[in-house]
Order: structure tokens, then sequence, then C-alpha cells
């Protein structure tokens, strides 16, 4: 016993941080200066509320995850919005010598990145979590559990989410919030490290040198602005109400609860983090300029893009609480073009911008920060496209098949929710009733109602009210230009699910595993992306099939056994076709031929 004891006093002194206001005090002068230099500046939002809901509650901060300047940039964000420096959750691999006592004064406690088969490990880090939680003191940690490398929202990891319901179970005395918190840039100190780790190379070690090293290159780069967004919290003893869960026992008791509670809380997180975006003009132009065929465009209609971008974001609300850029489509090409991402050449009828191969590579980073504001538009964009005339029914069915694919990838709200409601309706005896909205009542779905209209309003589409139809414009026009590119900005996300649905059913139900999809998937996106789709190392990043399948299961279009074997039914291929059909012709062949070669021609052509 006392040899346990000593090892769990050893590992208490490897987690714990060591809290010093002289270093807060300091680090917030100092990181004041860096910012200064480096940055355009820090745009905050939300703190006013968080500053109320301090004083009575615990908060628990849980921001996406970027960049290793995250850490200290929200902590100096914090700090000067006149609230406490919160314990943060820290890689192991940033306990550094030097390095790491300095974060640890900061408030930095270290966690190993894998601690299976170290049980005493992990009791001492759950005790440390909860000994910080009950004494009401505010907490970080990164909910990814790793930085992205992609840009998009990594799946929630649901160990200190777990700790952190089970200490709320065990003792709490004041109520406890989650504070979702979205940190956007536009440009990223890891960017090249990024791309190189996305096309294969290892990662790289952190090391003092190499952490030196950066801060010298810090000061020669210019980053632009950052964006801070403190999202609307998540209380969580009204999810624990709303879930079922009583106390510890029920907890401890109910496996299924447990996983159930766990997701729809990790849902929430990641959804409300997209939902406070930040529009950058980066990001805006990125999603603009990313979408022509040839990554160029006339300056002042690529201005006028990025305008109506920013329009159609706005009014349909995709993103409930996101923040937009307000300079003009001039300014924003201007400002991404002094951060290094753009080239200009003037002609006689009119400059063109251009983003050269590499330059696009790393923007696709800042698209894919916001891209979900523009999935459901671009959905939308591509059905009508591809039909050219569809009746508003069938086009809120066709989205709805379609959308439920991207929630788990993009964190989408729910189709389901406001749409379940009870609405009356005229049955064909003449008597009037309820039922509830639903499958053909998908256009009940507010977003989608918002953003249709947003679309017919600003002249991306035409409606005809009472024929209840939604039509592109004449091929040609700058309209239909318009709806084209719209459609665009979600094509790789809809190429890389009708690859998922069609591999998944090129074999015969439950001969495939789960590893073998996906491996297949991410061959055949690696040889689509050479032939047909731009080559950025993201299009076939093998997270991305895994969130892919995740959503089909979720939607019960796949099941995996307990051997990993794939089964399905009927409606795979009915889907899978209604993917495909959304593609350009050459794009949907190369797809359907990828489904129809034998298991080892992918990899023979990979």
């Amino acid at each position: 016993v006392p040899r346990v004891e000593r090892r769990a006093e050893a590992i208490g002194r490897e987690i714990a941080a060591d809290y010093s206001y002289l270093v807060v005090r300091l680090g917030e002068q100092l990181l004041g200066r860096l910012w200064n230099r480096i940055y355009d500046g820090v745009a905050v939002r939300g703190a006013e509320r968080l500053q109320a809901l301090a004083k009575d509650n615990t908060l628990v901060y849980v921001p996406c995850h970027r960049s290793h300047i995250d850490y200290l940039l929200l902590s100096y964000v914090v700090y000067r919005v006149g609230l406490t420096v919160p314990h943060i959750a820290a890689g192991a691999n940033l306990n550094l010598p030097l390095v790491g006592g300095i974060l640890r004064r900061g408030g930095a406690f270290f966690l190993r990145r894998s601690i299976k088969g170290d049980e005493l490990y992990g009791e001492v880090f759950a005790a440390y979590v909860h000994e910080v939680l009950r004494r009401g003191f505010p907490m970080e940690y990164f909910v990814e559990g790793g930085r992205s490398r992609t840009g998009r929202m990594l799946p929630p990891k649901a160990g200190l989410i777990s700790m952190t319901v089970q200490s709320y179970l065990r003792e709490h005395s004041r109520p406890l919030l989650f504070v979702p918190v979205y940190i956007g840039y536009e440009k990223l100190m890891e960017g090249g490290s990024y791309t190189q780790e996305l096309a294969g190379a290892a990662k790289r070690k952190e090391s003092v040198w190499g952490l030196l090293g950066a801060i010298r290159d810090l000061r020669h780069e210019h980053y632009g602005e950052v964006g801070v967004s403190f999202a609307r919290p998540i209380a969580l003893g009204e999810l624990l109400d709303a879930e079922g869960v009583r106390d510890m026992d029920n907890w401890l008791a109910d496996k299924n609860l447990r996983r159930r509670t766990l997701t729809e809380l990790s849902r929430q997180i990641a959804e409300r983090i997209n939902g406070a975006v930040h529009l950058n003009p980066v990001a805006v132009v990125a999603t603009a300029l990313l979408a022509t065929p040839k990554h160029a465009a006339d300056a002042a209609q690529l201005a006028d893009i990025v305008e109506r971008l920013l329009r159609l974001a706005a009014q349909a609300r995709t993103a409930p609480e996101a923040v937009a850029t307000t300079v003009s489509g001039v300014e924003a090409i201007t400002h991404t073009a002094r951060l290094g991402y753009l080239q200009r050449q003037s002609h006689a009828l009119g400059d063109v911008v251009m983003a050269s191969d590499d330059a696009a590579v790393a923007l696709t980073y800042f698209r894919n920060n916001v891209l979900h504001c523009f999935a459901l538009p671009g959905l939308i964009a591509c059905l009508i496209v591809q039909h050219g005339v569809i009746g508003k029914t069938k086009l809120a069915r066709l989205a709805r098949e379609l959308y439920v694919l991207l929630e788990s990838e993009l964190y989408l709200p729910p189709w389901r929710a406001e749409s379940m409601a009870s609405v009356p309706v005229t049955h064909d005896d003449g008597e009037t009733g309820d039922r509830i909205a639903g499958g053909a009542d998908a256009a009940l779905f507010p977003p989608f109602e918002r953003t249709l209209a947003t679309m017919a309003s600003d002249g991306w589409v035409r409606m005809e009210a009472d024929a209840d139809v939604v039509s592109a414009s004449p091929a040609g026009t700058d309209a239909a230009m318009h709806l084209e590119l719209l459609a665009a900005t979600i094509r790789p996300a809809l190429t890389r699910h009708a690859l998922m649905l069609a591999l998944a059913g090129r074999a015969p139900s439950g001969e495939q595993s789960r590893e073998a999809v996906e491996s297949l998937c991410q061959q055949a996106a690696q040889h689509l992306a050479m032939t047909h789709v731009f080559n950025a190392p993201e299009f076939s990043d093998r997270s991305q099939f895994r969130s892919a399948f995740d959503a089909l299961l979720r939607v019960g279009l796949l099941q995996v056994d307990s051997a990993d074997s794939v089964h399905y039914g009927p409606e795979l291929k009915a889907r899978a076709d209604e993917a495909a059909f959304l593609l350009p012709p050459d794009t949907r062949a190369a797809v359907l031929r990828a489904a129809q070669r034998r298991p080892g021609q992918i990899a023979a052509t990979a």
C-alpha cells in the first residue's frame, strides 16, 4: 500500500497545476504585446453573458482546437474580460523542460495521451478533476482531443466530459455550465505542417527548440484577426434531468444511459461551437474562390459572391450565433491577398484574382471552418441545379435525406429540431385534426424554410408561389452561375458520401468489414482527387470517412455486427443513386467505376 500511495502522489505531482497569479499577470502583459505585433486584433463575442453567470456557476470552457496558440489566447481573453483564468487540461507532450513549469503556473495541468491499462493514473486524474470542480474553479479542455488538421470540428472525445459529469453527480455546491468556445484564425502558425501531415508526413514532435523557432517565426509574420466567441452555455443539471439521469447510482448502473447522455452532451457542445462561428474575410473568400473550377475569378464577380454568401448566412441563420465580417467584398479580397493567399492579375476586361495550388490547399482549412454555414444552402443548390425545376415538397424530402448524412460530419442542427411539432391539417373528409410533422412534412424544418426563402429573395433561385415550384435561372445568366458556385461549395463532402454509399454496397451484405470499407473509400478518394476533384489532402483524410460511416450507422442505412461485418438493406442503393445524381457527370462516372471494381483494383490504381 505505501508503494501505491507513493506512486499515486508522484502521478498527482505529474498532473497538477501550480497556479501563480504573478505568472498569470506577467503572461497577460507579454501576450498582449505579442498579439499586438502579429494580429490585427482579437474580436471577442459573448463575454458579457459569462461575467454575469460566473458569480453563481462553475464554468467549464470547451473550445475547438485549431492551434497551440489556443491555450494562451483563451486564457488571455478570459483574464482581460475580468474572469478567473481556468485550469487547463494540456497534453503531457507540452510538459517540456522550463516550458512545462511556466504553463503549470499559468493554470495548466497535464494529461497523458493514453492512460489505457493504467487504472491508478485514471483514478488519480479523475480525483484531481473532481477536486478542481468541487472547489468551484473554472476549467478548460479541448473536447476534440487534438488540433484539427482539416479545419473541421473533430468528433468530441468523451473522456473528460464523462469525468466532469461524474464529478458533478458525486458532489457539487453550484450549478455547472459548459461554455462552448469558437476560436477562428485567418492564418495559422502550424498551417504548413498540417498540410504535410494530411499528405502522410509524420506528426512533428514538440520540443523546446521547435517552440523557440516558432516564436522566432511569429515575430516576422502577420496573422490577420482572431475571433473568439463564447457560445450559449449548456446547463449540465438541466441536460441530465432531460436525459433521465437521477444520481450517481443510476448513472453507473445504466451503460446505455451513460452512452446516450454523453453522446447528446458532446453533440450539443460541438453544434454550439460551430453555431458561434466567425465568418472572417479569409474564410468567406476561400469558400467562394475554391468553388470556382480553376480557383480564379473576375475580381468584381468574386467580391459580389462574397457579399452574397455573407447575406445568405446572416438571413438564413444557419449558424445562430455567427459573427460576420462587416467589410465589403472588395475589402475582403484585398485583406486575403495581404495575408499572402491570393494573386491579382490585371486585364483589360477586368482584374482576375487567383490562388496558386499551394495557396488553394491552405485555403481549404479556412473554408472548412465555415463550411457548415453553407451546407444546407449548398445542398439545396445542388438539388435545384441537377433537377432544373423541382417541387418544394420533393426538394425538402431529398434535402432532408442527404442533410442527415452531413449532420455528424459538420455538427449541424438535427433536421428533426422544431419539425416534430403537431400541426393542423385538413383531411380528405374535410375534418380538421393534428398530425406530427416529419417525413413528407420535412419542409417544416425552420432552417430549410429560411434558407430557401433567402435564396429566392436574393435571386439565387426562382420560386413560383402558387405552383409551389422552385427552379434555377436560365443557363448563362449570372443567377445560374451563382447557384452553380453555391452548389460547388458542398460537392466535395457529397462526393465523399457518394463514395461511402457506393463502396459500402459494392459487396453482398455482411461480406465487408468496416475497416475495409473505410480503407477502400480513402483509396478511391485519393485516386478521384488525382483525376476529377481538387487534389487537396483533406479530401481523402481517413477521419472524414469515419464520420461518413458513423452518419450512415446513425440513420440506419448501415449496421455493424459483433464481428465488424457491415450489413445493409435495399434502401442503401437508392440513397447511393441520389447522392451520385448530385455530382457532375464525370465525377459521378468515376464514383460508379470505383464501386464496380474488385477490391484489389482500387488499391492498384490508387
